[in-house]
């Protein structure tokens, strides 16, 4: 349930006749949520301030989070409105793609309803008795690949950037970011952060300094971290005048490098910022590095002092695999989790399908499985989940330099993720894979519940010839409750091999086979707990009218066509019976579905079938969401509407929207029916 923290803090703090500094005994929050609010304006236009609501708080609702982080940046703008800051694309008269104008469009409907989304994250959250605390991202370079996205300010500043490089290296993938060696960028963001602290109600500041982490052109060098300090401390201070005219703690929130070293490098003197207790909540790699994290470092680092560290977790994933990084997280003695980028418009799954870890689409929150926010009732309290089914599943990222920012070593190196260990070139010799386990075996085993514990392995290429698998060096017996699958080889692992803690595997390799083949990688490792074989998935039962329809067999003539403004003819076959019925008055007996690519929601048109106009009060529209400018328009079609053999789908497009330069495509049309 969501805790009342501001009623507890209120009590408090009203016996002083000010505000006085004072840090809880404990850490303030056990598990916080980080919202992608950013990604809110992609959603269908127009969004509405209940709509925009009920996406943003209502996965919250009586739910173990206590803290809400919320992010309405991208590139070096907001999808709200500031006086120091720009609306996200607002520098461009029109725009080329239909979901970069929502992103706009939307943003100013809110607005003009007096809904500036900063508004709205202290009404709702305060009412929920949520802390709430805005995120300002230090640097963010999707404009370097989203172009439309690029602000007012880097257009006229371009002497501010690290500036463009041919080098396959970081500097590839970098150069559209801020360089903090320049005062006037140090103002820019200074004037931003103070804006979000004092013109709002919100419970403090978080700076992402790991979205994009580069922030000076020669790493590691001691003026650089000074500079980085100088704007924590100023930032400390604003943070604390407001506190005592609020009469309540103002948070200061920081995501960094996974290791002190490496935020050192970048320029973040984190280990100063606690000794001088500038900050209070740490987040440490940012969930870029999840079960492979080491927490050992920053937990001495804040021993003792009024500082919390929280491990993070980034982009949606199963309950299981949740689940298993959470409990290795509890045993390594973080004080609090957070998950980032959760948001389900982003990575939804439908009721009627089975959640995993792809991003399935757009899905609003009464469609949503009812399983995909499952995590938020439980992660927060460690016996609410210990003896429940969870995934521990190893990071993996290619060691070869790439040029693209999520591939390769310079993901890397540049998110400090060097560390992880996979994948593994599996030559003659040993090979070790260390890993945690934190589920206590012989504690559910006394309690009647015995565990069944799968080891997952998967290789690129064939298995070697010959190999022995080990466990803290106690041979895993593969003959034994193992099978194969292509390149996946599962075992069942005794449960005295494994241990509650640190753990080693070993894979002995004593004859590579074929000296000419390529040498197989160990690319993934998933440990699976099964406390109770077969976890029933929970199925909507009731999906919608469209995903109980099956299509019917036809063809389609020449696709896409450019929908123009004028007439539009596609003929197609039928190939099966249309279903008809003697009862005018029945229900629709089938959709016609159609993609369309830019569509949005100022085109004006009517489609017909065989002459036959189809209502346009009936028609639905649906985005298909963030960097996709496809959207389904869907119909539904009564008895008498298509028949078996030739039928014509014409489309007259009378106007289209005059903000978007780039003219709409029918992608595809098909016809479904009841099964």
């Amino acid at each position: 349930m969501v805790r009342n923290l501001f009623v507890t803090v209120f009590v408090s703090t009203a016996i002083y006749l000010g505000y006085i500094e004072t840090a809880p005994a404990e850490p303030p929050f056990q598990l916080i949520f980080e919202a992608e609010w950013n990604d809110i304006p992609c959603s269908d236009y127009p969004l509405t301030p209940e709509k925009w609501a009920t996406e943003c708080f209502g996965p919250l609702i009586n739910t173990q989070v206590d803290c809400l982080l919320y992010n309405l940046c991208s590139s070096d703008a907001y999808c709200c409105q500031l006086n120091n800051g720009e609306i996200l694309c607002d520098e461009f008269d029109k725009l080329p793609d239909a979901w970069v104008w929502r992103y706009r469009e939307n943003t100013k409907q809110l607005i003009k309803a007096d809904a500036n989304p900063p508004k709205l994250a202290c009404q709702y959250g305060h009412q929920l008795g949520i802390p709430v605390i805005p995120i300002v991202r230090m640097n963010d370079c999707h404009d370097q690949y989203y172009k439309y996205e690029l602000s007012r300010f880097k257009q006229q500043n371009p002497h501010l950037l690290f500036g463009k490089s041919d080098s396959p290296g970081i500097e590839s993938i970098t150069w559209q970011q801020f360089d903090f060696g320049h005062q006037e960028v140090r103002d820019h963001k200074m004037a931003i952060i103070e804006e979000f602290i004092t013109r709002w109600d919100n419970d403090g500041i978080s700076l992402d300094f790991e979205r994009h982490p580069r922030f000076f052109k020669e790493p590691g060098k001691a003026e650089n971290a000074e500079i980085m300090t100088n704007m924590i401390r100023r930032i400390r201070k604003t943070l604390d005048r407001v506190a005592k005219e609020r009469g309540r703690p103002q948070y200061f929130h920081v995501r960094v490098q996974p290791t002190i070293e490496n935020s050192y490098n970048m320029g973040l003197d984190v280990r100063t910022w606690v000794e001088e207790g500038l900050v209070d909540l740490i987040a440490p790699g940012a969930g870029y590095v999840t079960v492979s994290l080491d927490l050992t470092e920053w937990l001495e680092l804040v021993e003792g002092r009024d500082c919390w560290i929280y491990a993070c977790d980034n982009h949606w994933k199963t309950t299981e695999q949740t689940r298993g990084w959470a409990k290795l997280m509890h045993q390594r003695g973080a004080h609090g989790l957070q998950l980032f980028n959760y948001g389900h418009l982003l990575h939804g799954h439908a009721k009627h399908t089975e959640p995993n870890s792809e991003a399935l689409g757009t899905v609003w929150l009464h469609e949503l499985h009812p399983r995909y926010y499952q995590v938020l009732d439980e992660i927060g309290d460690i016996d609410a989940f210990q003896y429940k089914n969870c995934r521990y599943v190893l990071e993996s990222f290619p060691h070869e330099l790439k040029p693209e920012r999520r591939a390769g070593q310079n993901f890397r190196h540049i998110h400090g993720v060097d560390g992880i260990v996979l994948p593994i070139e599996l030559t003659v010799g040993g090979h070790r894979v260390p890993f945690g386990f934190a589920d206590d075996l012989a504690g559910a085993s006394r309690l009647g519940l015995p565990p069944r514990v799968t080891l997952e392995l998967k290789a690129s290429g064939s298995w070697p010839d010959e190999f022995e698998v080990r466990i803290n060096e106690k041979p895993l017996p593969l003959e034994t409750g193992s099978s194969s699958t292509g390149n996946t080889l599962s075992v069942r692992v005794p449960l005295d091999l494994i241990r509650r803690g640190e753990n080693d595997l070993i894979v002995d390799v004593i004859n590579a086979g074929d000296a000419d083949a390529a040498t197989p990688k160990l690319t993934n490792m998933n440990i699976d707990v099964e406390y109770v074989y077969g976890d029933p998935k929970l199925i909507d039962s009731q999906p919608h009218l469209q995903e109980m329809m099956r299509p019917l067999e036809q063809s389609m003539g020449e696709l896409p066509v450019t929908l123009a403004v004028g007439r539009h003819e596609v003929a197609f076959q039928l190939s099966e019976e249309w279903p008809t019925s003697d009862n005018q008055e029945a229900p629709p007996q089938g959709v016609l579905r159609m993609k369309i690519d830019n569509y949005t929601y100022y085109d004006d048109f009517d489609v017909r079938i065989n002459g036959q106009l189809l209502p346009p009060e009936n028609r639905r529209a649906r985005a298909h969401f963030i960097m996709n400018n496809d959207s389904t328009i869907t119909y539904p079609l009564g008895p008498e509407a298509v028949r078996t053999g030739q039928n014509t789908l014409e489309i007259e497009v009378r106007e289209l929207n005059p903000g978007i330069s780039k003219t709409p495509r029918l992608l595809s049309a098909e016809l479904l029916v009841k099964p």
